[in-house]
């Protein structure tokens, strides 16, 4: 009896692979022969930059493009640099910014063609096959792609500790996790492939409870469609806005490194209770192990004038306070927690909307900030906007505004701050011939250049503050009387989007507007667009926010206008957003995510492996 039920078992696991697998061909052939007649694009291999010293295992700017997306494919300037036009180059750093050189070409016209060209590469480095996929996946990570792999996206990062881990302590620390206060557990039962539901759940405090329904919900109208296809698994989900769970850097490396030779390491050493402090998290030869935690932070008039000025080439990268200790001090994510991690901290898997390069949670998608094209509002053309100043609303939200903590320095208290000052003159570059040297930068009044080009500010009353310094905010910080409609906002050309991840970026790039964004979040869809060529990325200390604007929106003693080269941005981030960031974008994210996830739980990874071998003809059909 024994061996008939292990022969069952056996063979319902091959019944089920069979099953998946045969379930990925017909979807592939389906959106295969859809997309013949309309698009030549197919999907690309997951290349990755090479980074030298410190920044080899730090984020790197791979992203995937669905098979059955149109890709627009912009033109783009030729070359990179201004040698082409016989002027000296820019440097291009490993931090991620650009270096500006006054004897070149205005930067924003390199980053533009870099990006393009750039994008333009990514397309055309694709995978033509369901084979060179399961190659690629088989190069990069050492191991065959889960069961039910039929494409692959770059989100394994976040689980590689996890395969130096032993599947039983990976349970454990799962089982850990669920007791977490303000977190929601979902499974789909011990013998899987049935509807996802809620199994626990964690308040943090008691009248968290709708919020908690909200975003379970919400996860699971994304799985729904999914589910029946889905191994058994268990996942713990933080239902708050912002990441929770750190892991020191030497830790990480160890459980990487163990699960890059199959190896296990001892989890009792993730329990260590030492205050790890934001250094520890980095490389050792990183700046921020360099930089001292202890300091007030930087004096934000000595950023912003500080020179060589540069500006963002690789968002993701530039949100890495490893490579920019100064962010440590910019956002309320790491403000709130002074010199770093509180000694409690422990590691343990927790699915996340929220995470930054310095925390381990693992990065889901954020349902609540889908919208539809129906959805938007009133929504001029590019031409007909009336408006040419860069627009925000928002709340005094990101951090917990009380003293001793330097609220002021927060990324909303900055801006608002930034945008609304009337005294002094701001050095900004001028631009005209894209065949011609910036030269030196010049100077313009503050107050001219907010009035012009920024509409910035609060909305309400002061909120998330104590008493005391609500009412300092409210006498210090410029509000208007109500948040204002979307009609309102679509009306400006520029928007601006930034602070942890967005609830509204999905309707921003949705609209005819260009979108800047300033954050220190990677969201899931941040390694499949492309800076300058769907948004403009915005600097966290908000130091290239009026040269961006300056070339764009144009002044009269500095540069002229810009307009189409700002409206082909922002409508190519629309056509973006329509092809990218669908629903069952979202749904075919986290549907990967899950089968990884739900192998690194299981007893037998590799029974739950992709069997490509079997059905190694399926792209010749």
């Amino acid at each position: 009896m024994l061996l008939l039920r292990i022969l069952k078992r056996n063979l319902q696991r091959r019944f089920n692979r069979y099953v998946i697998v045969i379930l990925f061909a017909i979807i592939a052939f389906i959106l295969l022969g859809r997309d013949k007649g309309r698009s030549s694009h197919t999907r690309p291999r997951g290349g990755s930059v090479k980074l030298r010293n410190y920044e080899k295992d730090l984020l790197e700017d791979d992203f995937d493009i669905p098979q059955h997306t149109t890709v627009k494919r912009p033109p783009y300037h030729r070359g990179s640099s201004g040698r082409s036009h016989g002027l000296a180059a820019h440097i291009f750093r490993e931090d991620g910014l650009l270096e500006v050189n006054m004897y070149g070409r205005h930067p924003i016209f390199d980053l533009i063609s870099r990006a393009e060209r750039s994008w333009n590469e990514k397309v055309g480095r694709q995978s033509t096959s369901l084979a060179d996929a399961v190659r690629e996946y088989k190069k990069r990570y050492q191991r065959d792609p889960p069961m039910g792999f039929g494409d692959w996206y770059v989100i394994y990062r976040d689980l590689e500790p996890f395969w130096g881990m032993s599947p039983s302590d990976v349970r454990a620390l799962q089982i850990r996790s669920e007791s977490e206060p303000g977190t929601f557990t979902l499974s789909n039962g011990r013998s899987g492939f049935r509807q996802v539901r809620v199994v626990e759940f964690s308040l943090a405090i008691p009248n968290e409870l709708e919020v908690l329904e909200s975003r379970s919900e919400l996860q699971i109208n994304v799985l729904k469609n999914i589910s029946r296809w889905l191994p058994p698994f268990r996942a713990t989900f933080n239902y708050h806005d912002t990441p929770r769970v750190f892991i020191g850097r030497d830790l990480k490396s160890e459980a990487v490194n163990a699960a890059a030779v199959q190896e296990y390491i001892d989890i009792s050493r993730l329990q260590d209770t030492r205050s790890l402090g934001w250094d520890t998290i980095c490389p050792t030869s990183s700046p921020l192990r360099r930089y001292s935690s202890e300091s007030s932070g930087p004096d934000l008039n000595d950023l912003h004038v500080k020179r060589p000025k540069t500006f963002i080439y690789n968002h993701l990268r530039s949100m890495n306070p490893c490579l920019h200790p100064t962010h440590i001090h910019l956002n309320g994510q790491f403000l709130n927690f002074r010199k770093g991690p509180l000694s409690k901290q422990q590691y343990y898997p927790c699915f996340s909307m929220s995470s930054t390069t310095m925390h381990a949670d693992i990065l889901t998608v954020a349902p609540e900030n889908w919208v539809g094209e129906g959805e938007l509002g009133l929504d001029p053309p590019w031409d007909e906007k009336l408006y040419e100043t860069l627009y925000w609303r928002g709340s005094t939200t990101g951090m917990r505004n009380a003293d001793p903590l330097p609220w002021r320095l927060s990324q909303r208290m900055r801006l608002v701050k930034f945008a609304n000052e009337q005294d002094g003159t701001y050095e900004v570059l001028p631009s005209s011939d894209p065949n011609a040297a910036i030269g030196s930068a010049l100077g313009v009044d503050v107050g001219r250049l907010n009035q012009r080009m920024m509409n910035v500010s609060f909305f309400g009353k002061p909120s998330q503050c104590e008493p005391d310094v609500c009412e300092l905010v409210d006498k210090e910080y410029t509000f208007s009387a109500a948040k204002e409609s979307w009609n309102e906002a679509n009306k400006h050309k520029y928007i601006l989007d930034g602070n942890g991840w967005s609830a509204r970026f999905k309707r921003l790039m949705t609209t005819n507007a260009l979108v800047l964004k300033a954050t220190i979040c990677p969201e899931w869809f941040s390694e499949r667009i492309m800076p300058w060529v769907h948004y403009v990325p915005v600097k966290m200390d908000l130091t290239d926010l009026y040269d961006i604007m300056v070339f764009f929106r144009g002044e009269s003693s500095v540069s002229i206008r810009h307009d189409e080269l700002a409206k082909k941005i922002g409508l190519a981030g629309k056509d973006w957003s329509n092809a990218y960031w669908r629903r069952e974008d979202q749904t075919a994210y986290m549907f990967r995510l899950l089968l990884e996830w739900a192998r690194i739980l299981s007893p037998d990874r590799d029974c739950m492996a992709f069997a490509f071998s079997e059905f190694e003809d399926l792209d010749d059909k």
